[in-house]
């Protein structure tokens, strides 16, 4: 499968990747042969992640081992797609969320000791002293 999108590099992805695209910018799922695979979209501010290292992931295939692993499950198991209350369905999609957001994070390319910090406090002020 070929995720075309646009101004960036076409990506490439085999059986057992995953690939994040940000879905306010056109793209194009191009398949070749047979596939089966899954579509979810989320929104961009839903993912808590530093924008560097969500703009980096853009660009890239997450193999599914690890944390991957466990998102696939989630997101192809019945229960997710059966779940009966709005309640539920919310937590099991935060949880899928986070998933996303830690096999992103993990892969991530590391920061250098001072942005490092700069990026934690950031966090720390939106999660903390952010207005509600």
């Amino acid at each position: 499968m070929v995720l075309t999108r646009d101004g960036e590099p076409d990506l490439r992805l085999q059986p057992g990747e995953i690939a994040i695209c940000d879905t306010a910018i056109p793209y194009e799922l191009h398949f070749y042969g047979q596939w089966d695979c899954t579509v979810v979209t989320v929104s961009r501010e839903e993912v808590t992640l530093p924008s560097r290292t969500l703009n980096n992931a853009f660009r890239k295939c997450f193999p599914i081992p690890d944390v991957g692993s466990v998102l696939t499950q989630l997101i192809e198991s019945p229960i997710f797609n059966k779940v009966l209350s709005r309640e539920s369905s919310e937590f099991l999609g935060h949880t899928a969320v986070d998933l996303l957001a830690g096999l992103v994070y993990e892969k991530a390319t590391p920061y250098v000791p001072d942005e490092a910090l700069r990026v934690a406090v950031h966090g720390y002020i939106r999660e903390n002293l952010g207005s509600s």
